[in-house]
């Protein structure tokens, strides 16, 4: 167990090494995120900062948890099935980021894969984990506050849909200096202590890896970010939160502690449909929500304290439910 923890440590201090020299490089070779003209102008100083940063800490997250694979510090039996249910979307998503991320880069602008290819592999992946679920049976109830419903079918349904629309709620939060990443950490430290209640050892472990690498990103993430996680990183988180969601059984939970992430897309959506019902007129000055704030005088700290308060509220709401009902 000593020698786990001591690897825990070591994979966190050289995720920080590793940003470090990698944002070096790159603003050395001035390679970096193309910042959209149409944004807040506020955030054209931050053109050019280097992106990907969702490659090293999903890249050391997987060999941290190859290695807790490996030496299996509490003995488990490890089941197929339970580990694909992590890996996979994890890896699709993280691909489609990638792809996404060096599109952008090599075309120096903000355009990278198409919505509707996107969309498409996202599908094609949330399809495969339809059929994981279904070869493996996996249990279809949902716990809704305390009454076990059957849905039958309709949850791997239901789980194709989580997985299609958290890791893109995600991406479009992903729009300030730490937003995305301080709202993932918060979230995974009570998923942490909820496993940890439950007794889910696999689930505590991975989050917990997931926790320190992302932390490490985390500290060059925060204003004035030294690198930003791109959608290599934003599509992984969200796949990564809806494996860990499903494997515990609180799936309604998502909607509690993910509550930022769901608002962020709605303000999206709101948006969009009002722009064309009206032919033109807009709810809010700009979307996500996040910017509409900047626009009316928050701060990005202020945006990012109000919207981590939310969270942590939200997620210790849900921790208490799920602990005294689920």
């Amino acid at each position: 167990m000593k020698v786990y923890l001591i690897i825990l440590f070591v994979i966190f201090l050289l995720s920080l090494f590793t940003y470090y020299f990698y944002c070096k490089y790159s603003r050395s070779k001035h390679i970096g995120q193309e910042i959209r003209l149409e944004g807040p102008k506020s955030h054209y100083v931050k053109n050019k900062t280097p992106v990907m940063g969702g490659i090293i800490f999903v890249l050391f997250f997987i060999i941290g948890s190859i290695y807790f694979i490996k030496i299996n510090p509490y003995h488990i039996e490890f089941n197929i099935y339970k580990l694909i249910i992590i890996y996979f979307p994890l890896i699709c998503n993280f691909i489609i980021g990638l792809i996404d991320d060096l599109k952008i880069l090599k075309y120096h602008s903000n355009d990278g894969i198409s919505p509707k290819y996107k969309f498409l592999l996202q599908l094609l992946c949330s399809i495969i984990m339809y059929l994981v679920l279904l070869l493996s049976n996996y249990d279809t109830t949902v716990n809704i506050f305390g009454y076990k419903v059957e849905l039958f079918l309709f949850y791997y349904f239901f789980c194709i849909f989580l997985y299609l629309a958290f890791p893109n709620a995600v991406n479009l939060t992903d729009g300030l200096d730490g937003l995305a990443s301080g709202i993932t950490i918060i979230i995974l430290i009570f998923l942490i202590l909820y496993s940890k209640y439950v007794n889910n050892v696999l689930v505590y472990n991975f989050c917990l890896i997931f926790l320190i690498t992302l932390f490490s990103f985390f500290c060059f993430n925060v204003k004035k970010a030294w690198i930003f996680m791109g959608d290599t990183g934003s599509l992984s988180i969200g796949a990564f939160l809806c494996s860990m969601f499903i494997l515990l059984k609180i799936e309604i939970l998502i909607l509690l502690m993910g509550f930022i992430f769901i608002v962020e897309t709605l303000s999206v959506i709101i948006q969009v449909l009002y722009f064309k019902i009206t032919k033109g007129k807009r709810i809010f000055k700009m979307a996500p929500v996040h910017h509409h704030l900047e626009l009316c005088g928050f701060s990005e700290n202020q945006i990012n304290l109000i919207f981590y308060s939310i969270t942590l509220i939200l997620c210790y709401t849900a921790y208490s439910l799920g602990v005294k009902i689920f």
